[in-house]
């Protein structure tokens, strides 16, 4: 018998707000101007969103479709497919047939962090990205974020073990999406040169028998989206690989042209797959962002309970880790350049300073050129900036923006000479003055 189903509503205004924020824009890509969410996308955000203020109400059911899809001012189609990115996620299940509505998952931890790897097979990681992003993450999931003054101190030196379990939900994603590279290490080896897509296998009915929780996925489309983006993340393909037409697609995958149409629609709103018209054109690989795999964890992170606290203090912790590893890191041809370019971001007086030392975090950050720690860090400040939905827009002054210049520049040049613990020092005095005078920015300027 089936539970009575209840009405969701969206919250437009937190939805609408965080979608535009210029700085949310800036940590999830790379192009500001970059559209956030297709329409698609849009909807399943709206639906994360209203779940997360209900108290992410696992088991609940909501219902039926055509009153869910009036409340988010969709179309029926427009309502399905967002629920079928949010079944790819983990986060609900459609409910088959007259009048169907959802039921709310909780998002699994290794189907999350499986995500999560493939995501770092497509945009490319190696070997050192790896032990890098280990020998940070691996003593905070030891220590705990609690315990940070006895943890920071051994960043590098503290070994990385497998059977530590944090009681925070970012570390313990994190660190499980780097204990899938232990179980597949050939997917560090370059992808072969050819352009051509491999023969896939077509048994789209137990493809994810091995993935825990998969199993739920009951909608044909959505079960072969999740096999093509395993495909395609598995790191046999390099960025613009032509995969085939819809029809040849169908074919390997041995299901209709109408279903595949509807798996490629949603791993194109995913991020992972574009169309091409004209004569070479049909289904394209496409690398992923930052801002698609945010996306796609967020549920988790709301569902497991993450607070702004913890993603504050899990930002810190990996910062001070990374800020230990440039230091760490032998000096190589482009360190003066990308310093000199962190110093001209701090200087900079047509916009707020706190925003120019954002900049100049960036850059530093691409120092080791560890993209694994960078996007950790992305993960934390994103979802705290759409969960709290600050507002960052207005002009973000210091009141003493000489003395917060001069302590960043202080902090550049100890990176400069390789001197970890006053360059720790002067990150946290900065941080400091930040959190005086804008304790909503200083939780989520950290990446």
């Amino acid at each position: 018998m089936r539970s009575e189903a209840r009405t969701l509503l969206p919250h437009e205004a937190h939805t609408r707000t965080w979608m535009a924020q210029p700085f949310y824009a800036a940590v999830a890509s790379n192009d500001a101007s970059k559209p956030v969410e297709s329409l698609g996308g849009y909807t399943a955000a709206a639906i994360e969103d209203a779940l997360s203020f209900e108290g992410w109400p696992t088991g609940q059911v909501y219902g039926p479709d055509n009153a869910l899809a009036a409340n988010f001012k969709v179309d029926g189609r427009r309502f399905r497919q967002a629920v079928r990115l949010l079944e790819m996620r983990g986060v609900c299940r459609s409910r088959r047939g007259t009048p169907g509505g959802l039921t709310v998952l909780k998002p699994d931890l290794s189907e999350t962090a499986h995500t999560l790897f493939r995501h770092l097979c497509a945009v490319g990681v190696t070997q050192t990205d790896i032990c890098q992003a280990r020998s940070v993450i691996g003593p905070l999931v030891l220590a705990g974020p609690s315990n940070v003054q006895q943890s920071t101190p051994d960043l590098l030196s503290a070994p990385c073990q497998s059977e530590y379990q944090p009681d925070n939900c970012a570390l313990k994603l994190m660190f499980a999406s780097l204990e899938y590279f232990s179980d597949a290490p050939h997917q560090l080896d370059d992808p072969p040169a050819s352009s051509s897509a491999p023969e896939l296998n077509a048994d789209t009915t137990a493809v994810f028998m091995d993935r825990p929780g998969l199993t739920r996925h009951f909608h044909l489309a959505t079960l072969v989206a999740s096999k093509i983006c395993s495909d395609v993340s598995s790191g046999m393909w390099r960025s613009a690989t032509r995969l085939g037409s819809a029809i040849q697609l169908s074919d390997r995958y041995n299901v209709s042209e109408r279903v595949i149409t509807e798996a490629i629609r949603l791993l194109r709103d995913e991020g992972l797959l574009t169309t091409r018209r004209g004569r070479g054109g049909g289904v394209v690989f496409a690398r992923p962002s930052d801002g698609d795999i945010m996306r796609r964890v967020f549920g988790f992170l709301s569902a497991h309970g993450l607070d702004g606290g913890t993603c504050s203090e899990t930002s810190l912790l990996i910062n001070i880790g990374t800020l230990k590893l440039i230091c760490a890191t032998p000096k190589f041809g482009d360190l003066d350049h990308a310093l000199d370019q962190a110093r001209c971001a701090l200087l900079t007086e047509n916009r707020p300073l706190i925003l120019s030392w954002f900049s100049a975090l960036r850059l530093l950050y691409d120092l080791p050129g560890n993209r694994i720690l960078h996007l950790f860090i992305r993960l934390a400040v994103g979802f705290h900036v759409r969960q709290g939905c600050m507002d960052l827009d207005h002009p973000l002054h210091l009141k003493n923006e000489d003395e917060f210049r001069g302590l960043g520049l202080k902090m550049l040049t100890n990176i400069d000479r390789r001197d970890a613990d006053s360059t720790v020092s002067a990150f946290l005095t900065l941080q400091a003055l930040i959190n005086k005078e804008h304790p909503a920015a200083g939780a989520v300027v950290t990446c």
